[in-house]
């Protein structure tokens, strides 16, 4: 079955837990309190009762239990995905703090050691059974998709690029496995535009722009496939938006200015069909940056032109709000 973050970071804390038994890392003291031990006790914490798991017994007992179930059953799984939903904040909570607290241990016994490495390899290559492979993968690249954003938010660019580089890898593979659907086409375009925002961070702006492309040519198979639907439009609005930023950072300000008319024209397309706040600001960014650009080039009329169809527009949304 898919897996999902709660029971994701059960497995990555007990098997740390388990490794931490080692003798020549803490050995014994890491049996006092196993990370499995200490998830039963936050099951007992919080009251979560899960059917095939007593947590009331022994805690050994609870604790094989514990184990066997998450390997073996997935239903199991299903049913601590399901009950750990309103608890997952303070499970993540409790994961952070007991791999706080095992580095710590970890440091103080061996204290010539600068640091501790987590290796955690291979999570792309999880399958699932001939019925359910690309739904497993899939929620395997929507794992590796939110740890990046979180990664990135914290400016950790390097780390962030590998996981978007994972998450562009299986998207590559769930698009051979189901074929060009309009899903898979949307979700690689979508990832690809992850990596190349963190590109773009780490001010690769080639490597940025060939992911920026790359996107922008799924969708322009998109909008073949699925026609011109408001979904379709936006997302080649979107892309185009991208590869006007690259250009313009770069100085190629007639590419920037070409691929911003383009977009332009599908943003006023989708403002007149059907004007909604989002399709305001998105025509907001459009008009503002067209405008910018033709001023840039000396092209003055179309950019006054373009600044009055702006205040006409600011008008109505006063604060677009951010493409």
């Amino acid at each position: 079955m898919p897996i999902d973050v709660s029971d994701f970071l059960v497995t990555l804390a007990g098997a740390f837990s388990d490794a931490l038994a080692a003798p020549e890392l803490l050995g014994a003291e890491a049996a006092k309190e196993s990370y499995w031990q200490r998830f039963v006790s936050f099951l007992t914490r919080t009251r979560v009762e899960i059917e095939g798991l007593e947590v009331t017994g022994k805690v050994q007992e609870a604790e094989a239990s514990l184990k066997l179930n998450l390997k073996q059953d997935p239903s199991f799984r299903q049913r601590l995905q399901s009950h750990m939903a309103g608890h997952l904040g303070a499970l993540v909570e409790d994961v952070h703090k007991f791999m706080s607290d095992a580095v710590l241990k970890l440091l103080k016994r061996h204290p010539d050691i600068p640091g501790v490495v987590l290796l955690l390899d291979s999570v792309e290559h999880i399958r699932g059974t001939s019925v359910n492979a690309v739904e497993v993968q899939g929620s395997v690249e929507t794992l590796l998709a939110g740890h990046a954003e979180k990664l990135r938010d914290r400016q950790k660019y390097g780390e962030a690029e590998s996981a978007y580089r994972e998450s562009v890898e299986l998207r590559r593979r769930l698009r051979r496995a189901c074929g060009d659907t309009p899903q898979a086409l949307r979700h690689l375009s979508i990832s690809l535009n992850n990596l190349g925002d963190v590109l773009r961070d780490r001010q690769r702006l080639d490597e940025a722009e060939s992911a920026y492309r790359e996107s922008l040519n799924l969708r322009r198979l998109l909008r073949r496939a699925c026609g011109d639907s408001a979904q379709s439009l936006r997302d080649l609005s979107f892309s185009l938006s991208m590869l006007v930023a690259i250009a313009a950072e770069r100085g190629e300000l007639a590419i920037a200015c070409e691929a911003c008319k383009e977009g332009l024209a599908i943003d006023r397309a989708l403002h007149s069909a059907h004007a909604t706040p989002l399709s305001s600001a998105d025509l907001h960014w459009s008009l503002r940056m067209a405008a910018e650009l033709e001023r840039a080039l000396g092209n003055a009329p179309a950019a006054a032109a373009l600044d009055a169809e702006l205040a006409a527009l600011s008008a109505d949304v006063p604060l677009p709000l951010a493409r």
